[in-house]
């Protein structure tokens, strides 16, 4: 069955995966004449789907953007046109290797870079990843890791924002799929800045970077446990709650709550 989406300039394209021996997206991504970074996701198949590419900062090396390409009509894009399926779920990194694995246990690492590293550091295990960084992790099927355990290595912050991203997905593992899931036992920002004696200069930290010594990741994984859940502070995401409110300009800056269902004032949001 085909799967047509609008492309942005508003073109009805066929979604497909690319051909195995199709390798011409090296060029149209600049992947050799920039020595990019890059890493295809996979459907269950093992057939390349979506391609990210990390973009390097000229100004800035710790800073960086991401592209993400796909393949439809027979030709490349630079935008992920799985996205424009109704409802769909992308595919965890690694995926066809993944159902693959018979090892009982998947750690999920944050990023494709982090993934891979780990990956080198300990073979033995089994790592995966998802697209889109902490905030998204809601966007891809998790149902593929039924009967599985799972580990949760999330990076080491300084504001420690993306922890909070993955102490949810731990809890969505548990209640939506019944799967064992735990977060890895890390250090704080502040004891990891300790173990390198005051001298790690990023705000952040993960498995892709030198291991301090102090750090172990094995022990790390072995003292998993299951966070508890973080209490949710109404309008602690301002973009989601934004479209719950309608501005009624003739009422005199009254607001309609359209879960509510009633108008008020913008005394009582911003309170």
């Amino acid at each position: 069955m085909k799967q047509l989406v609008e492309t942005k300039n508003g073109k009805l394209v066929e979604l497909m995966y690319v051909p195995s021996a199709e390798n011409s997206w090296r060029d149209f991504y600049y992947i050799d004449r920039y020595n990019l970074k890059h890493w295809w996701y996979h459907n269950a198949k093992g057939e390349r789907q979506i391609i990210i590419k990390r973009i390097p900062d000229k100004h800035d090396p710790l800073k960086k953007s991401f592209q993400q390409g796909s393949y439809a009509d027979g030709r490349y894009w630079k935008q992920n046109l799985w996205n424009k399926l109704e409802d769909y779920k992308l595919p965890l990194y690694r995926l066809h290797e993944l159902l693959k694995s018979e090892l009982d246990t998947v750690h999920v690492a944050e990023g494709e870079d982090t993934c891979e590293k780990a990956q080198e550091k300990y073979p033995d295990l089994f790592f995966t990843t998802f697209m889109g960084g902490a905030s998204n992790w809601n966007n891809s099927d998790w149902s593929v890791l039924k009967g599985k355990k799972v580990i949760i290595v999330h990076d080491i912050e300084e504001r420690n924002t993306g922890k909070k991203k993955f102490i949810a997905l731990c809890h969505y593992l548990i209640d939506e799929f019944g799967i064992d899931a735990k977060l890895a036992e890390l250090p704080s920002y502040n004891q990891l800045q300790r173990m390198f004696g005051g001298m790690w200069e990023k705000n952040g930290f993960d498995m892709a970077d030198d291991t301090p010594e102090g750090l172990d990741w094995k022990t790390s994984f072995e003292k998993a446990y299951v966070p508890e859940r973080e209490e949710l502070i109404p309008f602690s995401d301002i973009r989601k709650e934004k479209d719950n409110f309608a501005y009624i300009r003739s009422l005199g800056n009254k607001y309609w709550d359209k879960k509510k269902k009633k108008i008020c004032s913008e005394k009582e949001i911003d309170n």
